[in-house]
């Protein structure tokens, strides 16, 4: 290995020599370099004081922005609470609490000041936020609530205007309703251009309402006792807020209805006497075709209902058959009327009951024989009922809504008023067939048809009334 060189210097200065010269100089730079240290030891402190500020701002910063969305949450959580809440007189306090516990729940711990100017700041704006809409709430609700009670007292006072006895009974009630707007202005948050508008529509609604109810009442009256109400509605004080020309219509119509009336229970006397008079007239067959002469012949004279004709006949045919010894019956005579019985039953040109009296009471049939042609007559009469029925509801369908003709809208839809009459007059077919029935008359297919085709008259909709749906039905079709 090469040697090192030695220097001059290392020879004249070994290792550990110190230059008296020198002692002072190295004083002097070590003072130096103190300082110098110093001043780096303050620069460094420094720089760390920043790094730390720096995080304590980043960490501020954080803290302010979790603040602000907690707050966010609880903010859109009091406003849909509030938005659910109808009690606006506990809104303030309610308000109040709310603020104070969001402010509890999320305030952060220990902050620093610049945190809690800037939480601080954060509140208070969206307390604000919450403040205004509450309030906002508030309104909304006082205003609903008044126009509520606004509607509700404008109800009761129109009912108490069409109940009034005269003008002036209807004028305090006017001017009571007007009295209770104003307040409801006073004391709910409510829209005044709203009130006085509904004060304005309540004076003509009140009156139509009148006009309607006194109407209507005037129509139970008449539908109670139509007689009674061609009276009654003459005078004035009765219904009082009836019209003058409305109480001359209401009168007419009551005398009509009043004619009417006495029509059907005249009619419908008439039918009880007729029920009455063919049960006996049944009653009395049956006495005959048993063979009880006597008690056949007592009951035909003590009856009421029977005329002297009727009674003159069964006492001539009673007392022919009492006089009888054995049933002797000429063939030809016989069978002459059984050809004559059986026209009777097919061709309908009498009564059942007519038909069955003659064969009761006709020398030419034997017992046996009345008895068959009684049965067949029954039967006869169960399928007439069957077919009438039958073609009857077709009737009732054809004349409510006839078959189309064209591609008219009218001959295509069937409008439920026109279901419903359809069901309507066929149920009440069945129990005019019902009724018959019971009473013994049982109808011939001709009768049950000429019934359904009153009926289908009768239950027919108002034409209006069809072309008011079938309009209805195009707008929704958009075929107008």
């Amino acid at each position: 290995m090469p040697k090192i060189p030695q220097l001059e210097a290392d020879v004249a200065f070994p290792r550990g020599y110190t230059s008296p010269s020198a002692m002072g100089v190295a004083d002097e730079a070590t003072i130096k370099a103190g300082q110098r240290l110093e001043a780096l030891g303050e620069y460094g402190a420094k720089v760390y004081g920043a790094i730390q500020e720096k995080e304590r701002l980043a960490q501020d910063n954080l803290d302010a922005m979790t603040y602000k969305n907690n707050l966010i949450d609880e903010r859109d959580r009091v406003l849909k609470d509030f938005a659910a809440d109808e009690d606006h007189e506990g809104f303030d306090n309610k308000l109040k609490n709310e603020l104070e516990k969001i402010r509890q729940k999320i305030e952060p711990a220990n902050p620093s000041v610049r945190l809690k100017l800037a939480t601080e700041a954060t509140f208070n704006h969206y307390s604000e936020q919450i403040k205004n809409a509450v309030i906002a709430r508030k309104h909304t609700v006082m205003d609903y609530k008044g126009k509520v009670e606004a509607i509700r007292l404008g109800d009761n006072a129109v009912k108490d205007y069409a109940n009034a006895f005269d003008d002036t009974e209807r004028k305090a009630i006017s001017d009571k309703f007007g009295a209770e707007m104003d307040v409801l202005k006073s004391s709910f948050l409510i829209d005044p251009y709203w009130v006085e508008t509904h004060k304005l529509s309540w004076e003509g609604k009140a009156k139509q309402y009148a006009i309607d109810l006194a109407d209507v009442t005037a129509d139970k009256l008449i539908e109670a006792n139509p007689k009674q109400a061609s009276i009654d509605l003459r005078d004035s004080k009765v219904i009082p807020n009836l019209l003058p020309k409305q109480r001359r219509d209401k009168v007419e119509k009551a005398i009509a209805a009043s004619k009417i009336f006495d029509a059907e229970q005249e009619k419908k006397a008439k039918e009880a006497e007729k029920l009455a008079h063919d049960k006996e007239e049944r009653e009395l067959g049956n006495l005959f075709l048993q063979g009880n002469y006597k008690d056949a012949y007592l009951f035909a004279q003590k009856s009421n209902l029977l005329s002297g004709d009727e009674k003159r006949i069964w006492g001539n045919s009673i007392e022919l058959k009492a006089k009888e010894k054995v049933e002797q019956i000429d063939p030809v005579v016989e069978a002459a009327e059984i050809v004559r019985t059986n026209d009777m039953i097919t061709r309908d040109t009498l009564p059942p009951s007519a038909i069955r009296n003659h064969i009761i009471t006709t020398p030419g049939l034997g017992k046996e024989n009345k008895e068959q042609y009684i049965n067949k007559l029954e039967t006869k009469l169960g399928k007439e009922i069957e077919d009438g029925r039958r073609e009857g509801y077709g009737d009732i369908k054809n004349i409510i809504f006839p078959p189309a003709k064209g591609l008219s809208i009218e001959s295509l839809i069937q409008t439920p008023q026109q279901t419903y009459a359809i069901m309507a007059a066929q149920m009440a077919l069945d129990s005019w067939i019902n009724t018959e029935v019971k009473a013994n008359r049982s109808p011939l297919k001709n009768e049950i048809r000429r019934k359904a085709q009153q009926l289908a008259q009768d239950y027919q909709v108002k034409f209006k009334d069809k072309i008011q749906y079938l309009e209805k039905e195009m707008e929704q079709l958009n075929l107008k």
